[in-house]
Formats: C-alpha cells, structure tokens, sequence
C-alpha cells in the first residue's frame, strides 16, 4: 500500500506560498537599483531621443507603481502580524476566562435565517459568521455596601455570533463576573474552546514561527520602500 505523504503545516504553507512573491518583489528591486545606471536618463532634456531610447529598451514598469506594491504589502503583513500577535492571544485568553471564571445561566437563542442579498450568495454564507439573538436575565450586580437583593434582575438581549445556527430554548448561557452583558451560548463557548486546544501544545511554537515570517516580510517591504524612495530621489537629482 502506497505510503501517504505528511500533511504540511500551516508554517510550511505559508513559506511555500510567499517564495513566489519573495522573488517578484526581488526582481522589482533589482530594477529600482539598475534604473538610474540606465544611459536614457542621460538625455532627458532632448524628448526625442529620450523616447526612442525608452522604446528600444523595452517597456519599463515605473518606480511609484513599485514603491505601490511593496507599501500595499507591507501594510497587509503589518495588520497580519497584528493580528496573529495581539489579537489572537487576547481572543485565546478570553475564552480560557469563559471556560475558568464565567458562571452559567439560563437563557434563550432565537436564530433567524438570513433574508437579504447574502442568502443567494453562497460564497459569502459560506465564509461569513452566523449571528443569533441571546436573551438571558442576570442579577443585578449592587455595589457600594448596598445589600444585595436576588430579586434585583433585569433582561439582556444582545446579538452574538454563533456556530449552531438554529433556535434553542433554557440553554447555558455563560457570563464573565462583574460584566452582565458578556453572555454567550455555552455551546459555542466550548466550541471555540475545542478550536484551540486541540492542538494546544504546539500551538505557541507555531504561532511564533508565522509570526516570525510576517516580521520578515514587514521588514523587508519596509527596506524595500525605502531603498526605491532613494533610488526616486537620485534620479530626481540627475535631472
């Protein structure tokens, strides 16, 4: 029986998949830096001879749409690298306070099917999150030395995201202490919970080395705009 071959991993994936923009991006600077020794530039007074020069070269891609590229992609890898390394942690570690602080209550989830454009679209139904609406009654925190009265509740109805699109009644809702409109479904709770723990003893390592990469990436765009904004600012003086 034929052996299969391991399953690579999200790093992995992600290395392979940049090799070919790293070396687009290589060859953009390669132009930037061999721009300037070009002889046309040389006789930019003389509109002629300078366009029949530009013609025989060859068609030039021109360094502010390069200086585009490398800024759209470092901006893009910018927002990654936020979001693998400040809002990922931060969701990770609200869940774990769900699943270690939070106190469970009996509630309400009322889902309705989407009814506008998105329902045709199942592309977007596909990626897009479901949202459902969660109502529970919670007791009324009372501070400042004020007895406590556990006839003191009010309702909280709010919009949630959901991974259980359908209606449910009395399920566990669960609510982080001191913060009453924190309600959310238990079931979903422990479903985004299973997301991450499933692979919970790698998962820093590998978050760590995609994090890494995108620091790679951020940094070299970033030199490479720079380095183009030079090599701008000499042909400017030749002029």
């Amino acid at each position: 029986m034929a052996r299969l071959a391991p399953a690579l991993s999200h790093l992995s994936q992600l290395i392979l998949a940049t090799i070919p923009l790293f070396f687009v991006l290589c060859y953009f600077l390669v132009l930037a830096a061999n721009r300037p020794t070009k002889q046309y530039y040389q006789y930019q007074d003389d509109d002629v001879a300078f366009q029949e020069m530009v013609d025989a070269d060859g068609p030039i891609i021109d360094l502010d749409y390069i200086l585009y590229v490398f800024l759209a992609f470092f901006v893009l890898w910018l927002c990654g690298a936020v979001y693998i390394g400040i809002f990922v942690p931060k969701r990770h570690k609200l869940i774990d306070a769900y699943v270690t602080e939070s106190q469970s209550i009996i509630g309400d989830v009322k889902y309705t099917p989407r009814r506008n454009l998105r329902f045709f679209c199942s592309l977007w139904k596909r990626f897009s999150p479901e949202y459902s609406i969660i109502t529970y009654r919670h007791p009324d925190p009372v501070e400042d030395g004020i007895t406590r009265n556990s006839d003191a509740r009010y309702v909280v109805t709010k919009k949630v995201r959901t991974y259980q699109p359908f209606s449910r009644e009395k399920v566990a809702i669960s609510v982080l202490p001191g913060l009453p409109r924190s309600g959310q479904p238990q079931s979903d709770i422990e479903y985004d919970f299973a997301s991450f723990t499933d692979a919970k003893s790698g998962r820093k390592d590998r978050a760590r080395g995609i994090l890494n990469v995108m620091l790679f990436w951020i940094v070299f765009t970033l030199l490479g705009s720079i380095f183009i904004c030079l090599q701008m600012n000499r042909l400017d003086g030749s002029d």
